[in-house]
């Protein structure tokens, strides 16, 4: 079940998302970014000519609706984009493999996890 995010937070996850796609936009694959703060833990790119800027549509390749909110932090790995999801209706908590280069979702796996999970 796909529907249009509209929660408190909802700009920071479609940012988040837009942040990492609109650093694969190149057609040469950029270096990996495999956790929150990059693969060096400081939150700062080795790549150059990347976009200082973007909106809706400027600088983003592309833009996928996800199930249900979230607080991960996409991991960009080759020429995948991964995102854990909960999926509160069905008690699951998932992981979504997209395409880098244009958000194809190419599988979506998961586990049942019904206790409580505090957040911020």
């Amino acid at each position: 079940m796909s529907r249009t995010i509209t929660r408190q937070g909802s700009i920071g996850r479609a940012l988040t998302m837009a942040a990492c796609v609109a650093l694969s936009t190149s057609t040469t694959l950029a270096e990996n970014w495999p956790n929150w703060r990059g693969p060096e833990n400081l939150g700062i790119s080795g790549e150059s000519s990347l976009p200082l800027s973007w909106s809706p549509s400027k600088n983003v390749a592309w833009k996928v609706t996800l199930p249900e909110r979230g607080n991960s932090t996409p991991i960009v790995w080759g020429d995948r984009v991964f995102v854990t999801q909960p999926v509160e209706a069905e008690d699951r908590r998932t992981v979504m493999c997209f395409d880098r280069s244009d958000g194809t979702l190419l599988w979506q796996t998961g586990t049942v996890y019904t206790a409580e999970e505090p957040t911020h």
